[in-house]
């Protein structure tokens, strides 16, 4: 059975940091994908301004993840570690990390009648 669980997040750094990291992944993603779908064609852009982009983005994800990696460890390994299919979302406005995690591992053919 699918539960939530959540928790307000009070260290402002971290949800400063996954949120402009994540802000600056989807630029980049954002350009990337103008580029290559271009009218003009991607072969007309510049090679040097799509490796700029594309190895900022590359920089920028690697952030995101090793923060989103830091929270994760904060606020979601105990979750991680006890429960199955667990995933979260944090919302910056009101710093809520919602925790989304199956304290079933029967899976598809759930016989605990929990699941259901």
């Amino acid at each position: 059975m699918k539960k939530n669980v959540v928790v307000l997040v009070e260290n402002q750094e971290i949800i400063n940091l996954i949120q402009s990291l994540q802000y600056e992944v989807e630029s980049r993603k954002n350009i990337i994908k103008d580029l290559m779908n271009s009218d003009n064609g991607f072969m007309n852009y510049n090679e040097k301004t799509f490796n700029k982009y594309h190895k900022e983005y590359v920089e920028f994800f690697v952030q995101y993840e090793t923060a989103k990696e830091e929270l994760q460890k904060m606020y979601v390994k105990e979750y991680v570690d006890k429960y199955s299919s667990v995933s979260w979302n944090l919302d910056f406005g009101t710093h809520e990390l919602t925790i989304t995690y199956d304290d079933c591992d029967c899976g598809d053919n759930c016989s605990c009648g929990n699941c259901k």
